[in-house]
């Protein structure tokens, strides 16, 4: 179904061969056994283009010395006409397969780590490690959903999770734009789509382990949650997401457009300075979002219990 859709389908070719580039290239690296190399953003979820960044990071046993490990990944990454993410950014880290099997929330998680566990269960791929990486999934998935769960639950915890993560989100783009020095348009524009997607198809994969045993609900979870969001979005919808995709092919069309990204940068929060193509595009994002609330309720009945988990 996703090839209907010009731009998406541009992207999910690109995305799909830097990525298979990308897996060659450190395949023929000598990396520390039992290191794992997972890529995130726009590449992970098959909707990059010439225009997008590459953001990874690496999660291992022992986290010790990687800075030539690192160096050697990022020229990896420059080899196939990506860039690496900032030295000092978020991505490009080394965490410990410890921080994502520890106690989940709490006041010592940071949102950095409440980041990448989220990421990586909802829009990541594997670069290096891929039994490791799988392996990881599993165990994460066993968390979330405990062996005492009942039949008629969702996967509740999963779920609060998520929507923790998608509030923090939509918090820190205030902060980081008003306090960070963050460009506020492209930042604005990806809240509206790619973000509030990701975040939809999390809660489609949650709704989806309702009625289910637990071992069920696991896999069920598992083998949504390993699919790209939009492939997410096809899998539990059909055919009657078509008007979600179509108003996501145009947000893709404008996000591989290098003079509407410049535009998105140079936008600021004043609307008064919004030009009339902002102001399209904006529109659309609203449009956007009363199309993923109609599939939701489309796609499940009033009495499903998705609709209190939300609320309460």
């Amino acid at each position: 179904m996703l090839t209907k859709f010009p731009n998406i389908q541009q992207c999910k070719v690109y995305s799909d061969e830097k990525i298979s580039s990308l897996r060659g290239g450190l395949a023929q690296l000598t990396l520390p056994d039992g290191i794992i190399v997972v890529v995130v953003g726009s590449l992970a979820r098959r909707e990059a283009s010439e225009e997008s960044d590459l953001d990874y990071f690496i999660v291992c046993g022992d986290v010790g010395e990687l800075g030539g490990v690192i160096a050697d990944i990022n020229r990896a990454i420059e080899a196939v006409g990506l860039k690496p993410p900032s030295i000092n950014g978020a991505f490009g880290a080394v965490v410990s397969k410890e921080d994502f099997l520890r106690a989940i929330g709490g006041s010592e998680e940071s949102n950095g780590e409440l980041t990448r566990r989220m990421l990586f269960l909802l829009e990541s791929d594997w670069l290096s490690g891929e039994y490791e990486y799988k392996q990881l999934r599993v165990e994460i998935i066993e968390r979330y959903i405990w062996d005492g769960i009942t039949q008629h639950q969702l996967a509740r915890f999963f779920l609060n999770d998520l929507i923790r993560y998608y509030r923090t989100i939509c918090v820190d783009f205030a902060f980081k734009t008003s306090n960070g020095g963050k460009s506020w348009g492209d930042r604005n524009l990806k809240l509206m789509f790619s973000r509030k997607l990701l975040y939809f198809s999390g809660v489609l994969a949650a709704a989806e382990t309702a009625q289910s045993a637990c071992d069920s609900k696991r896999q069920e979870l598992l083998r949504l949650l390993e699919l790209p969001p939009l492939d997410r979005i096809v899998d539990v919808c059909g055919a009657d997401g078509a008007r979600v995709l179509r108003g996501y092919d145009n947000f893709l069309s404008w996000m591989s457009d290098p003079s509407r990204r410049a535009l998105l940068r140079e936008t600021v929060e004043d609307r008064k300075l919004h030009s009339e193509l902002f102001r399209e595009m904006k529109n659309a994002g609203h449009h956007f979002s009363w199309e993923l609330e109609s599939l939701l309720h489309r796609r499940f009945a009033p009495t499903h219990p998705i609709y209190q988990a939300i609320l309460f």
